[in-house]
C-alpha cells in the first residue's frame, strides 16, 4: 500500500450470496473473517503505510438491522468511524 492515497474497501463475505440462496442459518449467524476483522487488518496495513483516505462500502441501514449478515457490516462501519485515517462511508441500497 505503499504511496498509495486512497483505498477503496468493497470487500465482503456472505455466504446466502456465495452459494445463491439462504439457509435457516444464515438467520442466525454471519462469519465476521471478511466485513469486521479484514477491516480492521486493512484499516491497520494502510495507516502504517500512510494512506491518506479510507472509503468503505457498506449497505444502507445496517446499524439499525438485525441481520447477521448486516450487523457484521455495522461492526465494520463502527471499525472504519474509529480509524485514525480520513475516511468515508458509502452506503449503497442492498440487493438480491
Amino acid at each position: 500500500m505503499s504511496g498509495v492515497p486512497a483505498i477503496i474497501h468493497a470487500a465482503t463475505l456472505s455466504p446466502a450470496a456465495r452459494r445463491g440462496h439462504f439457509l435457516p442459518v444464515d438467520f442466525v449467524t454471519s462469519p465476521p473473517d471478511v466485513d469486521v476483522e479484514g477491516t480492521q487488518r486493512l484499516l491497520e496495513e494502510a495507516q502504517r503505510a500512510g494512506v491518506e483516505h479510507f472509503l468503505h462500502v457498506s449497505i444502507v441501514g445496517v446499524q439499525q438491522s438485525r441481520v447477521p449478515y448486516l450487523r457484521r457490516k455495522a461492526q465494520a462501519e463502527n471499525i472504519v468511524r474509529s480509524s485514525a485515517i480520513p475516511w468515508t462511508i458509502l452506503p449503497a441500497t442492498p440487493f438480491f
